[in-house]
C-alpha cells in the first residue's frame, strides 16, 4: 500500500493548521492536557488505590501531547502527513486512557463491594437480637418527636453498637424516620463503627465519579491533536 500524500496540499485551506498548531484554537486544550496537577485531579490521582496508575497515565498524556505540539513544525512532513501522524499519536494515548478507565471502573466496583461487606459485617443484624432491635425501634419512635429526644437518639447510636445496628439495617418506615435523616445516621454509624469499610465505600464511589472525565479527556485529545478532514482526505488518496 502506498500513501500518496507527499506534496498534495493545495485543497487543504484552513483545516491544515499552521506551523505552530495543527488544529488552530485548541492550544488551551493541549495546555490543560500537559498540566499534571489539573489533569491528575480530573482523572483521580488523589485516590490512593489508583494513584500510581493515574499518575503514570498523566505522564504519558503529557509526553504525547508535547509530541503532538511539535508535529506542526516538522518540516520533513507535509500537512497531510502531519495530521496522519498526530492521529496515530492520539490513537495510541487514547487506548491507554480507555485501559486506565476500565481499571478504575473495576477498582471502583471492587472497593464498593468490599466496603459494603465490611460495613454489613459490623452493622448487619445479629442472630437472637430481634427482640432487642424491636425494643430499640420502639424507643426511637417514642423519642424522635422532640428535639431533646432526637438528641438522645443521636448520642446513643454513636456510642452503642446495638442501637447503631438497629438503625442501620431497619427500614426508615419502621423507625418512623425521614429517609434523609435515616440515611445520614446509617452513614455516620458506618463511619464510627466500621471506618475501614466506610473509607473503601467512599473511595469506590468517588473513583466511579471520575470515570466520565476519561471520556472527556479522550475527546480532548482527538479534537486538539489533528483535524479529521485532513486524515480522511489523506486516507482517500491511498494507492492500493
Amino acid at each position: 500500500m502506498n500513501m500518496n500524500v507527499m506534496g498534495n496540499t493545495r485543497r487543504i485551506g484552513s483545516i491544515a493548521g499552521t506551523d505552530t498548531e495543527l488544529v488552530p484554537g485548541t492550544a488551551e486544550i493541549r495546555n490543560k492536557l500537559m498540566t499534571a496537577t489539573t489533569l491528575g485531579l480530573r482523572l483521580g490521582a488523589k485516590y490512593p488505590t489508583v494513584k500510581n496508575d493515574v499518575v503514570a497515565l498523566v505522564s504519558r498524556i503529557q509526553a504525547q501531547t508535547e509530541r503532538a505540539n511539535r508535529v506542526a513544525g516538522d518540516r520533513t512532513r507535509n500537512a497531510y502527513q502531519k495530521h496522519l501522524f498526530a492521529r496515530d499519536l492520539a490513537n495510541d494515548i487514547s487506548a491507554e486512557i480507555m485501559r486506565t478507565k476500565e481499571l478504575l471502573s473495576r477498582t471502583s466496583k471492587q472497593l464498593i463491594a468490599e466496603g459494603e461487606d465490611l460495613v454489613e459485617g459490623t452493622l448487619g443484624p445479629r442472630d437472637n437480637y430481634a427482640a432487642l432491635y424491636s425494643e430499640i425501634r420502639s424507643w426511637i419512635r417514642e423519642n424522635k418527636t422532640t428535639p431533646e429526644g432526637l438528641q438522645r437518639i443521636s448520642d446513643a447510636y454513636k456510642e452503642n453498637l446495638s442501637i447503631a445496628q438497629a438503625i442501620y439495617h431497619s427500614p426508615h418506615q419502621l423507625l418512623n424516620m425521614e429517609k434523609a435523616l435515616h440515611q445520614t445516621m446509617r452513614m455516620k454509624a458506618a463511619e464510627l463503627f466500621e471506618p475501614k469499610g466506610f473509607a473503601m465505600l467512599n473511595e469506590g464511589v468517588d473513583i466511579g465519579g471520575v470515570l466520565k472525565n476519561y471520556d472527556r479527556t479522550n475527546y480532548d485529545v482527538h479534537r486538539s491533536y489533528y483535524h479529521p478532514e485532513m486524515v480522511a482526505e489523506a486516507e482517500a488518496s491511498v494507492v492500493q
